[in-house]
């Protein structure tokens, strides 16, 4: 039976929601279309709600209505439709009174949420991903209202990153984790992208460092990526932002930076024309003295620029030649060519060329150094009786020129060194291709000196620091005096020279070295921060050095002299603090210098060649247990009296 008039059937048919009117035992009265529609009935069909809801669900809603007391109950059911379709409804039942029917009922709107829930679940779903993966990485993942910009979520990583627990974040303006400065300039870029003033770059997002605060006040360096959270219609609902800790990359940067200004230094200061061309055989570095020997005014005007391309002659079979060097990784050393330059003299030059890598070992380019060997060339043809000791003074002096002359191994005297002292062993290990590590020895005045010297830094820079400390070493030696002649005084006119030589510059080192007497069988030691270790009859005793480095120093000590009378048998060892600093072992410690006297005293009956082997094969199996590589650059000398 009909209860309404047609015009009320047919407003009540059009409403968006589906309704009921039911009796008080839930048998449909009148159901409109979108009732039928939601159930997936026929239109003339007046099937009771009540047979799709279970009888937990009704006993819910019945619930409810009485605890409404006259008012209106709601309540969430799931059903299966009449063609099995699953649905959740959200029923909303009012107490009706039927006048034509003079009975109670009730009135019962019907919604259809099963996408509100689904899209509900997919929500949960996805805020637990953001919490899982948020949760699982370094960076810093916030989630802010882009209106008021209060944070809803913080990833766990603000404790480690700032300092703050993310539970005391939330709700607060995200402004707040960074500097004042740039508070209300993020403001502004925000409201920027939601009002279309600026768009993000392509993938929706945009970069940009930001200063933070810490809780403890301190301020560092970060990188975030935002982009806006939107929803099916592409409105934006909430920002999210990534933020990366930049510090430590800004800190390399800087490290980076200052050991170019040192290497830019020290090339423009040497006494020989150096240039480094990258793989493609275009100029990235140059001195001063170079750029001039081909024609130019300043280096700038060959940066980038190839041989070829800025007209030198000959340029092509440079570049060829330099090629082959590259693909083959093969060095070219003290190659003499004669010159005649403009005033019609003859002049010799000599060049070395090879090929350097990068930070993974690949073969980057090349580099060379040309030196003027006029004089030597000259005096080598008019006293051919001095032959022999030009050619030493030359390899003397190409020992102590700076390490892009040639790689250091070939610099230092590991030939020399055995003529020197009999029974004795050098390692000498750079953490890279080259390294700031040196040591030196050479025979004057019936004495023999040796010297294991450590500069600041390793790799490019300290190279050219050890090369620089070897020429001036080497100077100050063949300038003193017989009586002159001994440790401390050589530290210190080493000292003086290096000050001079270095002007401005705090550059320096440590170094431990010794003068032996074997006619006198007396050895004299000083040291600059690098001590002795002698062993007699395999008793171990350190002799310490000055507390004072060869540089500037804030105090400026008088270095000291140990004299030792030593006997036959006796050994002496020295060394950089690379041994001891290396971590590895059972536990990933530093070998420590209680492991290292205790190794010394191991080796000490075994002949210099097993002492070495030995002393080598022990570093690798400390490195080994953690598999771990080198930290530093290791240098090693023993020698037996």
């Amino acid at each position: 039976m009909n209860i309404f008039d047609d015009y009320t059937s047919a407003i009540l048919h059009n409403l968006d929601e589906g309704l009921a009117i039911v009796d008080t035992d839930f048998r449909n009265v009148y159901a409109n279309k979108v009732h039928n529609n939601i159930l997936e009935i026929s239109d003339n069909d007046i099937s009771d709600i009540h047979k799709f809801v279970s009888g937990d669900d009704m006993a819910i809603i019945r619930k409810k209505i009485s605890e409404a007391n006259g008012g209106r109950a709601t309540a969430d059911v799931k059903i299966t439709t009449a063609k099995g379709n699953a649905k959740t409804l959200r029923l909303s039942v009012s107490p009706f009174f039927d006048t034509k029917r003079n009975d109670d009922g009730y009135i019962i709107t019907v919604k259809d949420i099963s996408g509100e829930i689904k899209d509900q679940i997919a929500l949960k779903a996805a805020l637990y991903n953001l919490d899982l993966v948020a949760n699982s990485t370094a960076d810093v993942i916030l989630r802010y209202d882009f209106k008021t910009f209060e944070m809803s979520f913080v990833s766990k990583s603000i404790k480690y990153m700032a300092g703050y627990e993310w539970q005391e974040l939330i709700g607060h303006h995200c402004t707040e984790l960074f500097h004042p400065s740039v508070r209300q300039p993020i403001i502004d870029v925000v409201t920027s992208y939601v009002t279309g003033a600026r768009s993000f770059d392509r993938g929706g997002h945009n970069k940009i460092r930001l200063p933070m605060l810490k809780k403890d006040g301190t301020v560092i360096m970060t990188e975030v990526l935002s982009s806006f959270l939107r929803d099916s219609n592409d409105r934006p609902i909430d920002t999210i932002s990534i933020i990366h800790d930049i510090s430590e990359t800004l800190r390399y940067e800087k490290q980076l930076s200052e050991q170019n200004n040192v290497m830019h230094t020290l090339i423009n200061n040497l006494i020989a024309d150096v240039y480094l061309k990258d793989k493609d055989l275009r100029y990235k570095m140059a001195n001063l003295r170079y750029a001039k020997s081909i024609g130019f005014d300043s280096v700038d005007q060959i940066i980038d620029k190839t041989d070829v391309e800025l007209g030198i002659q000959g340029g092509a079979g440079i570049e060829q030649f330099e090629q082959h060097i590259i693909n083959t990784a093969n060095p070219s050393f003290n190659i003499e060519k004669r010159l005649i330059d403009q005033n019609g003299d003859e002049k010799w030059t000599s060049t070395s060329k090879l090929s350097y890598t990068n930070n993974d070992g690949h073969i980057a380019g090349v580099i060379g150094v040309i030196r003027d060997v006029t004089e030597r060339v000259i005096r080598e043809k008019t006293i051919e009786s001095q032959k022999r000791t030009i050619e030493l003074a030359h390899q003397e002096t190409m020992s102590s020129i700076n390490a892009a002359q040639r790689i250091q191994s070939v610099i230092m005297p590991f030939d020399r060194f055995s003529t020197l002292f009999d029974d004795s062993f050098v390692i000498y290990r750079p953490k890279d291709i080259v390294g700031g590590d040196f040591f030196y020895a050479v025979e004057k005045f019936g004495k023999t000196i040796a010297t294991v010297g450590d500069c600041t830094g390793h790799g490019v820079s300290g190279a050219l620091i050890s090369t620089m400390s070897m020429s001036v070493l080497h100077n100050v030696i063949k300038d003193m005096d017989e009586s002159d002649l001994t440790s401390e005084k050589i530290l210190e006119e080493l000292r003086s020279s290096m000050i001079s030589t270095m002007k401005d510059n705090n550059e320096g080192f440590d170094i431990s070295l010794i003068v032996v007497d074997k006619e006198k069988k007396q050895l004299q030691f000083s040291g600059a921060f690098n001590s002795l270790y002698y062993v007699r009859n395999g008793v171990l005793t350190e002799y310490p050095a000055d507390k004072c480095p060869i540089g500037r120093y804030p105090k400026m000590l008088d270095f000291q002299r140990t004299t030792i009378n030593y006997e036959d048998g006796d050994e002496a060892f020295m060394f950089s603090d690379g041994y001891c600093d290396q971590f590895g072992g059972p536990h990933n410690r530093r070998f420590g210098s209680a492991n290292l006297r205790k190794l010394f005293t191991e080796v000490y009956p075994l002949p210099a060649a097993d002492q070495k082997e030995k002393i080598e094969r022990n570093i690798d199996d400390w490195m080994a247990q953690q598999s771990n590589e080198q930290i530093d650059d290791v240098t090693v000398m023993g020698i037996r009296f």
